[in-house]
């Protein structure tokens, strides 16, 4: 999940790549892309995809500061991760 539907998508695309691009690691050929594609119950998903360079970097070491940046990018430029929302109705007894 990567942005609430107010969400500026090529902003948030932008940000996306910009984080991709400052993590140790990530190769940049073939370039990182980022790819929305699907509209969820309360997000618009995406998927960022890099490619790693292993004696530059761990993949876990790679994805923990890819998801860590791009957290930190969003809450900056003020793009909310939405969380799913669940309505509970009670029965009467």
């Amino acid at each position: 999940m990567w942005g609430c539907y107010e969400t500026d998508l090529d902003k948030a695309h932008a940000l996306l790549l910009a984080v991709a691009n400052d993590v140790p690691g990530i190769k940049a050929d073939p370039a990182p892309f980022a790819v929305f594609k699907e509209f969820g119950d309360s997000s618009i998903n995406a998927t960022l995809y890099f490619w790693i360079d292993v004696s530059e970097a761990g993949y876990f070491d790679a994805l923990d500061a890819a998801v860590k940046g791009i957290k930190t990018a969003f809450e900056r430029e003020s793009i909310n991760i939405p969380y799913p929302i669940r309505t509970l109705i009670q029965q009467p007894a």
